[in-house]
Formats: C-alpha cells, structure tokens, sequence
C-alpha cells in the first residue's frame, strides 16, 4: 500500500507495484505504523506503553497436542504469573488450510502456516526482559526463547514444555504502542 484517494463514493487505495482496489470502506488493520493512518491521521500521536512482548508459535502435532489444555479450545486466554509477567494464548485450528484456501480463493497468495498451530506472548515492561529495547531487539529466536524459558521457569511443566518446543524462527519481541485518542 502506498497511498489512498476518497471521493463521495468511494476509495480507490494504491499500491507499489501499480496496482490499485476500489471499494467502499478502507479497513486500517495494519497495525500502529500503519500506512493508512499516517494518510488518514497524520496528526494521530503513538505512544510507547513501555510493554513488551515476546511472540512465539508452535505447530501442533501428536506430541505437543496433548500439552494444549482443553479449555484453549473455546478461545484467547491470559495466565497470569508472577507479576509483572503474563502470557497469551490462542490456538488456531484451519477449518480448511491456508494453501488449499488460497489455492481456491487467491493463487497468487502464499502462506507459510504448515497447519494448526497454539500462539503464545510473554508479556512485561520492557526492563524485565532486558536493560534496553536495543537489547532486546538484538536477540535471535533462540535467545529470546531461551529468555522467556528463564522468566517462566516456576509456571506449569506443560507451558515450558510448548515455549522449548516452539520453532526460534517463530520467536520475535514486539514493543507495544497505541494510539492517542484524537479528533
């Protein structure tokens, strides 16, 4: 996405390869950086909270199946650990997986979701992960996993156990901001 026009009718977005979509609403779901918003709010301040995450997933397979409690099955879930921590989770089970929907619906698009998966965040002020978000930012997968092994190493054997068999490439941190309120 480069760009939008709007007139009374409609929304012509432009993108950098040339192309442009019509239609009648633009949904920004692209995030607090997102493109849409700088066009559309330029004015629209971000504010840093000071929160950071560390996202990771994990494939379900037969062995890491039976660590999912029952209960993720029914939607998002937030564990509360020693604070300041706490984590996410979200399982995502494909009614039909992505590269046969998109084989149907979108040829062009490619996805790399292998299948099912469980998401999981770490989630904390940015100093209890490390001194500064140059450090944090710094680290690879496998450091950040090791990391967040090291922050919930007193919580349930089964968390541990999804977090060590989570792929590092998977693994990234993520400061959290948002957007002010503003005319």
């Amino acid at each position: 996405f480069s760009h939008f026009e709007q007139d009374d009718n409609q929304i012509r977005a432009y993108f950098a390869d040339g192309t442009e979509a019509n239609g009648d609403v633009l949904v920004a779901a692209d995030g607090v950086n997102s493109r849409i918003r700088q066009q559309f709010l330029p004015h629209a301040a971000i504010v840093d909270t000071g929160m950071r995450c560390i996202y990771g997933k994990i494939l379900l397979s037969e062995s890491t199946k039976p660590l999912v409690p029952d209960f993720l099955h029914h939607g998002f879930t937030v564990v509360a650990g020693l604070q300041p921590f706490s984590m996410a989770l979200g399982l995502v089970e494909f009614v039909h997986q992505p590269a046969e929907a998109a084989a149907q619906f979108a040829p062009s698009v490619q996805f790399h979701t292998d299948g099912d998966y469980l998401m999981w965040s770490l989630n904390a002020p940015g100093v209890r992960f490390a001194s500064s978000d140059r450090e944090l930012f710094q680290m690879d997968g496998l450091q950040l996993q090791q990391l967040v092994l090291k922050k919930v190493k007193s919580w349930h054997p089964n968390l541990r156990s999804l977090v060590a068999a989570s792929d590092p490439a998977e693994i990234f941190p993520l400061a959290v901001r948002v957007s002010a309120p503003c005319e």
